[in-house]
C-alpha cells in the first residue's frame, strides 16, 4: 500500500510538471506568465521582448500580452500541432514564434523568433512577474570558461580598431592599428584548436551550436578533417532540431554555407545541400537562393566546374523571382505620392543622405522609410544618397568616398555621427535612430517631416545639366545659375550612384537603393566661385570604379573578411548626383539628380 501511494505521489507530481494536458490527451502550454526571449548570438544573453500570459479552460488555450515593455505588442493565431506550436507577434515588427513543447521542462519552452528573413533561436520562459522593467527584460548570458577565454582573444582586436577609428592622431592611429593586427595573429593561431576543443564538451547548448558554426568557418586552421565536418555538422543541426522545424532549415542551410567554402568539406556539403533541395523544394525564392549558391560553391571546391556552372544558371529566375517576393512586402506600407512642386521661388531641393550598413539590424526601419520616400517624391524635390559602412561587419557596398563622406560629417559633427544608421538633411543631422522593419512607417513619417520642411525654403542656384555613358565612361555636363555670389567655402561635388543593388547581408534587406559609388570630378570637391559661367564637365570610367572597389574589398578582406562571396558591381542603372554645400558649415544650399543616357 505505501509503494502504491509512492506511486501516485510520483504520478501526481509529474502531471504537474508536464506541459500536456493529459486530459484530453492534446499538447497544450502550461497556464501562467512567460517571458518571451529570444537570444541573435553566442555572446549576447536573454533579449526578452514581452510578458505572455497563457490559460486553457476546456480545452482550448488563450495567449495575450500582459507586458511589452516599451513597444505595444499584441498575440494573434495560436496554433497547436502536436508537440509544435505557433503564434503571431505584431508591434514593431510582424514575427513568428515557434515552440516545441517538452515534458521535460515545464519552466522553459525552446524555439525560434522572427519572420522570412532573420530568425533567432527563441525561448518562452516561465515567471511570476508581470511586467517588463529595465532589470527584468535581459538576462546576461555567463558563457562557459573556454568560451570566455575564447571572446576575450577574438574581441581584442575590435576594440584596438574602434580607438583607432577615433584616433586623430596619425602615429597613435597607425600603433593601433598594428597592434590590432598583431591581436588578429594571435586570435589566428589561437582560436581553431581552442573552439575545438570547447565545443566537443559543449555539444547540446545554445554555445555548442554557435560555436561551432565558427568552427566549421575556420576548417583549415583547426586542421578539421572530413568526417570531423560531417560530425560537426550533425550535432549544429540536431541541437536545432530541438528548436523547431524553422530553426532546425535555417541552421542546415548555415552549416551548408559554412561548409561550401571549405574544399575539405566540399563533397559533404554537396549531398548535405542536394538533400536540402529536395526537402525545402517549395521554400521561398530567397531560401533556395542561398541552398544554390552554397551549392554551386561546393562543386567549385570539389573540381565539378560544369556542374556548378548549371548551378549558377539556375539562380537568374529564382534571383528575379525572389526580387518580385521582396517588392510585394517591402516597403509594409504604401507611400501616398507626394505632388511635385510647381516652378516658383520654392526650388530648394531636398536631400537625405543615410550611412548604413548591409549588416545592421537596427538600419532595417531607415532603410526601408528610405526606399519609400523614393517611391513618394519627384527625384526634383528629393535627392537620395546612401553611404554603406563597415558597421557592425563588412560590408562589400562600402568604398572609401562613403567613408571619407562619414569622416566630413564626424568632423563637422563630433556629437551627431557616431554609427549606422545616421541620417543627414541638407547637411544637418536629425531624425535619428532606427529599428526593425515594423518601425519603417513611423521612420517614413519622421523623414518625410523634415524633407517637407526643407522643401518650403528658396536656393539662390539652380542645377542643370545632362549624363551620358558612351561604353563604360560617363560623363556629366553641368550648368550652375547663380543670383547670389557664392563665398569660398561653397563647394560642388558630383557623385555617381546605383539605382538598385542586389546584395543580402546579416540584416536580410535584399535590394538597397541610391547606393554612392564614387564621388568624381575632383574628389574634394570644385570651389563653386571658381566655375566659368558656372560650367563644369566630370568623367568617370566605371570599368576605374570596379577595379578601384575590387583593389580597396580586397585589401579590407585581408584583414576582415566578408560574411559572403557577393561582390555587387553591376552598375547598370545609374545617376548623377550633384551638391553645393558649404564646407565650414555642411549646409547643402542645393542639389540636382541627373539621368544618365546611354549611347
Amino acid at each position: 500500500m505505501l509503494r502504491m501511494r509512492l506511486m501516485l505521489s510520483a504520478l501526481a507530481a509529474t502531471m504537474m510538471l508536464t506541459p500536456f494536458s493529459l486530459a484530453d490527451e492534446k499538447p497544450s502550454i502550461p497556464d501562467g506568465n512567460w517571458f518571451l526571449a529570444y537570444r541573435p548570438t553566442m555572446a549576447s544573453g536573454e533579449s526578452r521582448l514581452a510578458i505572455l500570459k497563457t490559460e486553457t479552460k476546456d480545452g482550448k488555450t488563450t495567449l495575450k500580452t500582459v507586458a511589452g515593455g516599451r513597444s505595444d505588442w499584441s498575440t494573434s493565431n495560436l496554433k497547436i500541432d502536436g508537440t509544435t506550436f505557433t503564434f503571431n507577434l505584431d508591434g514593431p515588427a510582424k514575427l513568428i514564434f515557434e515552440g516545441i513543447l517538452d515534458a521535460k521542462d515545464a519552466k522553459k519552452i525552446r524555439g525560434n523568433l522572427g519572420d522570412d528573413s532573420r530568425l533567432f533561436m527563441g525561448m518562452l520562459v516561465a515567471t511570476e512577474d508581470d511586467e517588463l522593467t529595465p532589470k527584468n527584460s535581459a538576462l546576461p548570458v555567463k558563457l562557459p570558461e573556454a568560451f570566455q577565454e575564447i571572446s576575450k582573444i577574438r574581441s581584442a582586436s575590435q576594440v584596438l580598431r574602434s580607438k583607432a577609428r577615433v584616433e586623430k592622431d596619425a602615429d597613435k592611429k597607425k600603433e593601433l592599428l598594428d597592434e590590432a593586427k598583431a591581436a588578429d595573429k594571435e586570435a589566428d593561431e589561437k582560436i581553431p584548436a581552442m573552439l575545438a576543443k570547447a565545443v566537443a564538451t559543449e555539444k547540446n547548448s545554445a554555445e555548442g551550436y554557435f560555436g561551432t558554426l565558427d568552427l566549421l568557418g575556420m576548417a583549415a586552421k583547426a586542421k578539421l578533417k572530413t568526417e570531423d565536418g560531417k560530425e560537426f555538422a550533425e550535432q549544429a543541426v540536431t541541437f536545432a532540431k530541438s528548436h523547431g522545424p524553422r530553426f532546425e532549415q535555417d541552421a542546415l542551410l548555415k552549416v551548408a554555407e559554412v561548409m561550401s567554402a571549405q574544399e575539405v568539406f566540399s563533397k559533404s556539403s554537396i549531398e548535405l545541400l542536394e538533400k536540402a533541395l529536395k526537402k525545402y523544394e517549395k521554400a521561398p525564392a530567397a531560401t533556395q537562393i542561398r541552398m544554390y549558391k552554397s551549392l554551386a560553391m561546393a562543386q567549385e571546391k570539389a573540381g565539378k566546374k560544369d556542374e556548378a556552372k548549371a548551378t549558377l544558371a539556375k539562380l537568374d529566375k529564382l534571383d528575379s523571382q525572389a526580387d518580385d517576393e521582396y517588392r510585394k512586402t517591402v516597403p509594409p506600407f504604401k507611400p501616398a505620392p507626394v505632388a511635385p512642386r510647381k516652378e516658383g521661388e520654392l526650388n530648394k531641393v531636398a536631400v537625405l543622405e543615410l550611412f548604413t550598413g548591409a549588416q545592421c539590424p537596427p538600419c532595417v526601419a531607415a532603410d526601408v522609410a528610405f526606399d519609400a520616400l523614393g517611391k513618394a517624391y519627384s527625384h526634383k524635390d528629393l535627392v537620395l544618397l546612401q553611404y554603406h559602412m563597415h558597421i557592425p561587419g563588412p560590408d562589400p557596398l562600402t568604398n572609401p568616398d562613403s567613408i571619407a563622406r562619414w569622416d566630413f560629417y564626424r568632423d563637422k559633427f563630433a556629437n551627431g555621427v557616431r554609427g549606422t544608421p545616421t541620417s543627414i538633411f541638407n547637411g544637418s543631422v536629425k531624425a535619428g535612430g532606427g529599428g526593425g522593419m515594423g518601425n519603417s512607417e513611423k521612420k517614413y513619417e519622421q523623414y518625410k517631416e523634415e524633407i517637407d520642411s526643407i522643401l518650403k525654403d528658396k536656393s539662390p542656384y539652380t542645377i542643370t545639366g545632362t549624363a551620358e555613358r558612351v561604353g563604360e565612361k560617363v560623363t556629366a555636363f553641368i550648368k550652375v545659375e547663380m543670383k547670389d555670389k557664392p563665398d569660398a567655402d561653397q563647394m560642388l561635388r558630383v557623385l555617381l550612384v546605383e539605382e538598385e543593388v542586389r546584395y543580402v547581408g546579416g540584416n536580410a534587406l535584399r535590394l538597397h537603393h541610391h547606393v554612392v559609388r564614387s564621388q568624381f570630378g575632383k574628389k574634394d570637391g570644385v570651389v563653386l566661385k571658381e566655375l566659368k559661367d558656372g560650367a563644369f564637365t566630370a568623367s568617370i570610367s566605371l570599368d576605374d570604379v570596379r577595379k578601384d572597389l575590387t583593389k580597396y574589398l580586397d585589401e579590407f578582406a585581408a584583414d576582415r573578411p566578408f560574411p559572403n562571396q557577393d561582390r555587387p558591381m553591376n552598375m547598370k542603372k545609374i545617376k548623377v548626383i550633384v551638391l553645393i554645400q558649404d564646407d565650414t558649415t555642411a549646409a547643402i544650399a542645393q542639389a540636382a539628380e541627373l539621368d544618365v543616357t546611354t549611347k
